[in-house]
């Protein structure tokens, strides 16, 4: 019997008929995907929580130390405005990155491999109408709204009609930049620091020292939180169905006892 040809829906017996490498093989990859997505769920579950817990604090009155802000995205005097590298868009924060599409067996796609990428590391200004603070985004998780992805060839980097609707039969290289904008509402979490300089009081939002959440997103605390949960939701349900089928399997074989 082939393990493999189930058209005589006896799914037991195919299992039973698995070399114990096979067999194995089959055990350990369910058991990592077990893993993976139960801690990845719980990641996911704890930075939303984290979200939750911390009050939105004002510029004016922002305490020393990890906060919540929200307000909206301002050129920094000293910079002034970014042009993204692909689309020459006027932005605050750019990212981007190029796939060249691999050529697969007997021609099929063989997926994506970045050839290139980057992130802006330019400082802008969040405002929240009590102050302002310097936000330096390296380090940060993203989570923005402006994401556009189209496809060409090589030389031809900037966004088309065509290109965007075209998908992979226009050129064998896809293209994605995600940027802020000026004026963009902004939520940010970070360390807040206010400093003195010798032409006045800085406040600035960085990276946390102590591992904590560093995020800048143009939605809201609430859609952020719900787009987590959602992610640590179905890492959750692949847990446990990983989980089950992994039993599922041991009982096939009889390794369960009983």
């Amino acid at each position: 019997m082939n393990p493999f040809d189930l058209a005589d829906g006896d799914i037991v017996g195919a299992i039973t008929a698995l070399e114990p490498h096979e067999f194995w093989i089959a055990a350990g990859f369910l058991t990592l995907l077990c893993v993976i997505s139960f801690l990845g769920s719980f990641w996911y579950f704890r930075r939303a929580r984290t979200m939750e817990d911390i009050p939105t604090s004002k510029i004016r009155s922002a305490s020393q130390g990890y906060v919540e802000l929200e307000g909206h995205a301002l050129p920094a005097p000293s910079r002034g405005n970014l042009t993204s590298p692909l689309s020459g868009k006027t932005c605050l924060w750019w990212d981007y990155k190029v796939e060249e599409r691999r050529a697969g067996n007997r021609g099929g796609n063989g997926g994506w491999r970045i050839v290139d990428h980057g992130t802006s590391k330019a400082s802008f200004v969040l405002d929240d109408d009590t102050g302002t603070c310097l936000v330096k985004p390296p380090g940060a998780s993203t989570n923005v709204s402006l994401s556009r992805t189209w496809y060409g060839p090589a030389h031809k980097r900037t966004p088309s009609f065509t290109g965007i609707i075209g998908g992979m039969s226009l050129g064998g290289y896809r293209y994605t930049e995600r940027i802020i904008v000026p004026g963009e509402k902004i939520y940010a979490l970070g360390k807040f620091d206010t400093l003195r300089e010798e032409d006045g009081i800085e406040n600035v939002l960085t990276r946390p020292e102590d591992g904590r959440p560093f995020l800048l997103a143009t939605r809201s605390q609430e859609q952020v939180v719900a787009a987590l949960r959602n992610t640590a939701g179905n890492g959750l349900a692949a847990s446990l169905a990983s989980g089950g089928t992994l039993l599922w399997l041991f009982g096939a074989r009889g390794l369960l006892g009983g």
